[in-house]
């Protein structure tokens, strides 16, 4: 079989949750080209691997009228840096994983009538997926009962990163707690209340491993010693 040699865009912002999906499929797909389509919010973390790619503006739906100006001024900056990239590499698809930073690149491709496909981590499909899938050939989702997605949603899972198993000691029960920016800023706050209603004896046996915001890393960490929870 000959050789798929595609130019593909992933298009990713914010503060990892859609990059992450979009850098397991470059990682597993060895067949295609991948180009990244950011904002500034997740470059450190791309520049982690070796990948290229390209930040453009957006900007958040707000519904905000004295902001209205300026949400419209970076849309157009981010549709006019996305349509100079679609010229310079074209791309045979552009691939937006959500949040307002596909907004510019996904309309950009309109404009020149490249295909398209939207793919959804949550279980709620945000606002600007919403939207988009309206205008892509294609919608993915991450699980088959996912709200607000249309009926021909294809249903594809979420992509997982390459990772290395590491070795684990045993002997504590080890709870893992994860919740994207706002999750990560609940969890925070009720975790530790809830913990410090088990018994003494149950507080021993358990280590939490918790992904934390890194303004209440502080904050998380003296909670814990102080009801004495590793």
């Amino acid at each position: 079989m000959p050789k798929i040699n595609k130019k593909i865009f992933l298009v990713a912002g914010g503060t990892g949750g859609h990059l992450f999906p979009a850098i397991a499929v470059a990682q597993k797909d060895k067949k295609n080209q991948y180009f990244f389509v950011i904002d500034s919010r997740v470059e450190k973390i791309l520049q982690k691997y070796d990948f290229s790619y390209s930040v453009v503006s957006s900007s958040k739906l707000e519904r905000n009228f004295l902001k209205f100006p300026l949400i419209v001024f970076r849309i157009f900056m981010g549709i006019l840096k996305s349509t100079y990239l679609i010229l310079k590499f074209r791309p045979s698809l552009i691939v937006g994983f959500g949040g307002y930073t596909s907004i510019p690149t996904i309309l950009a491709a309109k404009i020149f009538n490249t295909k398209t496909l939207i793919h959804e981590q949550n279980a709620l499909m945000g606002r600007t997926n919403r939207i988009l899938s309206k205008l892509s050939n294609r919608t993915a989702i991450s699980f088959r009962e996912t709200k607000y997605a249309s009926k021909n949603s294809n249903f594809t899972g979420i992509p997982v990163r390459i990772y290395q198993k590491k070795k684990i000691k045993r002997g504590k029960k080890r709870i893992l707690i994860v919740g994207g920016s706002q999750g990560a800023q609940i969890f925070s706050n009720i975790i530790p209340k809830l913990l410090l209603m088990i018994p003494e004896n149950l507080k021993k046996q358990i280590f939490i491993i918790q992904q934390v915001r890194k303004e209440d890393k502080t904050k998380l960490i003296l909670e814990y010693k102080k009801i004495k929870i590793d």
